[in-house]
């Protein structure tokens, strides 16, 4: 016997109660936020970005609280924010960006609009449908997004902790970079990454790509250190 959630609050109060399993059922509007907030993270958008879009685009009109808000489930959407994001996103899927500010203008540019999983522009009735559980969130968006301060910091992480393990092994930096990359490659669930750029990683010359954040680089490096480190110890002891 299942029961569903209607709403965010009763999603998150689900439990398993005696011989039956109440179903954790997660309300669509809280989906629909995660896209909202996927979609801004993958583009680097800040909530700024578009009511300056909307300065220039009247009648159309999207307020920060509004796009925080969607991302925070906080509020049911009129009909012109609906109108508004459909045509936010239609100007990034047609490069539309006549009269923006030129930083505005470049951010928007190198932006992916909000498309479906065959790659098309969602608009406002896909919008709506998504928010009101009639339709499924795109898979594409269903994933985990990392900004590039994310990638950078957990990329400063990575470098400090192969310094660290070449201390410790006390090896020739590219023959600990062979072994390190060979056994990181037989870990559960590893990406299949370029080898220069894992490479570049290491020493702290690039950011993590988003496959190798997705797998917790830092945590999976941690486990390979403590492979390599514990089969030269048994060895020194055979």
């Amino acid at each position: 016997m299942f029961y569903s959630a209607d709403s965010a609050r009763d999603a998150k109060n689900c439990i398993v109660h005696g011989a039956y399993k109440l179903q954790l059922v997660e309300a669509p509007q809280q989906a629909f936020g995660r896209m909202v907030s996927a979609f801004r993270q993958k583009n680097g958008l800040k909530l700024n970005d578009f009511k300056d879009w909307s300065d220039f685009r009247q009648p159309y009109k999207i307020h920060n609280s509004q796009v925080s808000q969607l991302e925070n489930c906080k509020v049911k959407p009129k009909d012109d924010l609906w109108v508004s994001l459909d045509r936010f996103n239609a100007d990034i899927a047609n490069k539309t960006f006549e009269g923006l500010p030129s930083e505005l203008r470049k951010k928007l540019d190198n932006s992916t609009p909000l498309i479906d999983d065959s790659g098309n522009p969602l608009r406002s009735w896909d919008l709506w449908a998504m928010f009101n559980g009639e339709r499924e969130i795109p898979e594409v968006w269903q994933q985990r997004f990392y900004s590039l301060e994310e990638r950078e910091q957990t990329g400063r992480k990575v470098a400090s902790g192969f310094k660290d393990f070449l201390r410790k092994s006390e090896l020739l930096p590219t023959t600990a970079l062979g072994m390190v990359l060979d056994n990181f490659a037989l870990m559960p669930n590893a990406p299949q990454v370029d080898r220069s750029h894992a490479e570049a990683v290491l020493f702290g010359l690039e950011p993590p790509c988003v496959e190798l954040m997705r797998v917790d680089a830092c945590s999976t490096l941690d486990d390979v250190y403590d492979k390599i480190l514990d089969g030269k110890r048994a060895s020194k002891t055979a």
